[in-house]
């Protein structure tokens, strides 16, 4: 199942995030992972203040999402 995100006026499970702010807080935990060394498995991308659900692999405690609130 996708988790499908946009416009919460259209049939989507995942609606924009407050702020541009918090949508480049979570483009930066995301960058933070690929850089150093986790996968993302799906999702990651951002559209605005949408951002995809996002799956990441290979996370240790010196990346950002183990230990930020991503949600």
């Amino acid at each position: 199942m996708l988790l499908w995100a946009g416009n919460p006026r259209e049939k989507v499970v995942l609606g924009s995030l407050v702020t541009m702010d918090a949508a480049q807080k979570k483009e930066r935990i995301i960058a933070d992972a690929k850089d150093k060394g986790g996968k993302v498995i799906a999702g990651g991308e951002r559209d605005g203040t949408i951002v995809q659900a996002t799956l990441t692999d290979n996370v240790t405690p010196e990346i950002l999402v183990y230990s930020e609130e991503s949600l």
